[in-house]
């Protein structure tokens, strides 16, 4: 797992769905963030294009892992286990 990424999230209670940041632990530099994407129907990762920002295998791996696990929490809350499998 990666040492190099912080995921942290937003918390707004107005919101249906939660948004989190991505940062890098050593500069503390925001790198994107990750949130609720209707179309996609799971959580996204949306990077930051000010920046030119060099992702390792380690730490895209986290950001999939992470967006995969809270997508499925989303879906087991609404209790719609059919949208689990796609």
């Amino acid at each position: 797992m990666s040492d190099f990424i912080n995921i942290i999230e937003i918390p707004n209670p107005d919101r249906k769905t939660r948004k989190w940041l991505v940062k890098n632990i050593s500069t503390q530099v925001y790198l994107g963030c990750i949130h609720w994407r209707t179309g996609f129907r799971k959580y996204v990762f949306q990077p930051d294009i000010i920046y030119k920002i060099d992702f390792d295998p380690s730490c895209l791996d986290k950001i999939s892992k992470f967006m995969k696990y809270q997508t499925k929490q989303h879906y087991n809350l609404l209790g719609n286990y059919a949208e689990l499998n796609k």
